[in-house]
C-alpha cells in the first residue's frame, strides 16, 4: 500500500511539474524578460550585480548543470512548487492528498498565474515559495527531514530577492501578533520559536544582498520618488538653496522611474552614474523622508500605488522579443551557446506574446474575483468550524498578498509582474478549503 502510494506520490509529482511549465512548452523555450541577461551572467561570471543579488544566478547555473541548458531551471522550479502545493494539501488533507494535490495543480495550471513564473527565468517564483514555506513550517505535520529541506529552502527562496528581508520580516511579524485568528494556545510556544528563527532567517538575508543593496538601493529609492511626483516637488522647493547636481534637470527628469533609472539619457548618466550619485541621493531621499510635508506625499502616492497594485497582476509583463543585440541574446549567445537557435525561434521571439495574453488575463481576473468572494464567503459563515491548517493558509496568504502589494507600493513601482507572483496564492486557498468543507458535510 505504501508503495503504491509512493508511486501515485511521484507521478504527481511529475505530471504537476509538467502541467505547471505549460507556458514554457508553449513559448518552446523557458520565457526571459530583461532581467534574464543579468541572472545568467552574474551566475556564471560568478559577481554581483549593481542591483540585485547573485543568488538567483548560482541557482540558474546549478540546474542549468554549468550551462547545459535553461529547461534545468524551469523543471527545478516546477519540481519544488508542486511538491509544496502536494505538502500544503497533505497536511489539511492527509488521507487522499495525492489526488487533492494534483487536482490543485492542475487547476492552478490551467487558471492561475502561478505557470508564467514556473516557466521563467526569474526568481519571482521564490516569493510565493517562501510563502508556501512559512505555512508547512508553521504546522506539526511533516518528517524531520521534510523540515530540513524546508527550512534551507525557505532561507534560499529568501535569499535571492531584494525585496524578500524587508517584505518576510513584516509578514513574520504580522503573523506573530495574528497568532490566534489561526493556532491553538497550547500550540503558542512553537509557533513563536519558528517565527523567531524564520525572522532571523529573513533579515540575516540582507548579509548575502548587502553588496546589491549598498550599490543600488539609493538609485532605486530616488526613482519610486520620482514615479510618485515627490522628487519632483521637493527639488522645486529646495533647490533655490541646496546644491544638488541633479537640479540642473530638475526641468528635464524623466515621467517615469524606468526611464530614470535604465535610460542613457537619463540625468542619472549625467551627474555621476549609479555609484557618483550615492551621497546626494541619500540626502535627498533621507530628507523627503523625514520632513512631514514631503514624507506625507510620499505615503500618499503610496496608498494610491498600493490600490493600483492590488488590482494589477496581468502575465506576460517583459516577455516580449530579444533580437540579437541584446543583453539577453548575448548572454545566451556565450554561457548557453548549444541554446541560442532554440530561444531565437521561441514564440516570444517571433510573436507579441504580450498582446496574445489579453483573453487569457481576462480569464485569469475573473478566477480572483471568484476566489476572494468565495474566501470572504468562507471566512464570514465558516471560520470557527474550521481547522488549524487552513486558518494558518488563510491568514498567511491574505497577509502575504496585502503586505506584497504595500512593498512594492512604497518601495517601487506598479507593475503586473509584482501582483502576478502572490496572487495566484489566493486560488489555491480557496481551492483547499472547497475540498476540506467537501469532506467534512459527506
Amino acid at each position: 500500500m505504501n508503495n503504491r502510494r509512493s508511486l501515485n506520490y511521484f507521478l504527481a509529482l511529475a505530471v504537476g511539474s509538467l502541467l505547471l511549465l505549460l507556458p514554457a512548452l508553449y513559448n518552446h523555450f523557458p520565457l526571459v524578460d530583461p532581467d534574464a541577461g543579468t541572472y545568467i551572467a552574474s551566475g556564471f561570471k560568478l559577481d554581483t550585480p549593481m542591483d540585485r543579488p547573485i543568488t538567483y544566478g548560482l541557482l540558474v547555473r546549478l540546474f542549468s548543470i554549468n550551462g547545459l541548458s535553461l529547461w534545468g531551471v524551469v523543471i527545478a522550479q516546477a519540481v519544488i512548487v508542486s511538491a509544496l502545493i502536494i505538502s500544503i494539501v497533505k497536511a489539511i488533507q492527509p488521507v487522499a492528498y495525492v489526488r487533492y494535490g494534483f487536482i490543485t495543480i492542475l487547476f492552478l495550471s490551467l487558471y492561475t498565474s502561478l505557470p508564467w513564473l514556473v516557466g521563467m527565468i526569474h526568481p519571482d517564483v521564490f516569493t510565493s515559495i517562501a510563502c508556501m514555506c512559512i505555512v508547512l513550517l508553521l504546522l506539526p505535520a511533516g518528517s524531520r527531514w521534510s523540515r530540513v529541506a524546508t527550512w534551507i529552502l525557505f532561507f534560499t527562496a529568501i535569499a535571492v530577492h531584494m525585496s524578500h528581508p524587508v517584505l518576510f520580516v513584516g509578514l513574520l511579524f504580522c503573523l506573530f501578533a495574528l497568532k490566534k485568528l489561526y493556532a491553538q494556545s497550547h500550540d503558542h510556544k512553537r509557533l513563536q520559536r519558528n517565527i523567531m528563527v524564520m525572522a532571523l532567517l529573513s533579515a540575516s538575508g540582507i548579509a548575502v544582498m548587502g553588496s546589491a543593496l549598498s550599490k543600488s538601493k539609493h538609485v532605486f529609492l530616488t526613482g519610486t520618488m520620482l514615479e510618485k511626483g515627490v522628487l519632483k516637488i521637493y527639488l522645486n522647493e529646495n533647490c533655490g538653496k541646496k546644491n544638488y547636481k541633479l537640479c540642473a534637470y530638475k526641468d528635464m527628469l524623466p515621467g517615469t522611474s524606468d526611464e530614470f533609472v535604465w535610460l542613457n539619457s537619463s540625468p542619472l548618466y549625467k551627474i555621476g552614474d549609479w555609484q557618483g550619485t550615492k551621497t546626494e541621493f541619500n540626502v535627498i531621499d533621507k530628507d523627503i523622508l523625514t520632513t512631514p510635508r514631503y514624507l506625507g506625499l510620499f505615503l500618499s502616492a503610496s496608498a494610491k500605488q498600493f490600490c493600483k497594485q492590488a488590482v494589477t497582476f496581468n502575465v506576460g509583463t517583459g516577455t516580449f522579443q530579444f533580437p540579437r543585440g541584446s543583453n539577453v541574446n548575448d548572454q545566451i549567445v556565450t554561457y548557453l551557446p548549444q541554446e541560442v537557435e532554440r530561444f531565437n525561434s521561441a514564440v516570444q521571439n517571433v510573436e507579441d506574446l504580450p498582446a496574445k495574453l489579453k483573453l487569457i488575463n481576462i480569464i485569469y481576473t475573473t478566477i480572483i474575483v471568484l476566489s476572494v468572494a468565495l474566501l470572504l464567503i468562507l471566512i464570514v459563515a465558516r471560520w470557527r468550524h474550521t481547522g488549524n491548517a487552513i486558518r494558518t493558509l488563510i491568514v498567511v496568504v491574505a497577509s502575504a498578498v496585502i503586505l506584497n502589494c504595500a512593498d512594492f507600493a512604497a518601495l517601487s513601482v506598479v507593475v503586473g509582474r509584482y501582483g502576478a507572483k502572490m496572487i495566484w496564492m489566493l486560488p489555491l486557498c480557496a481551492m483547499v478549503w472547497l475540498m476540506d468543507f467537501k469532506k467534512q458535510t459527506r
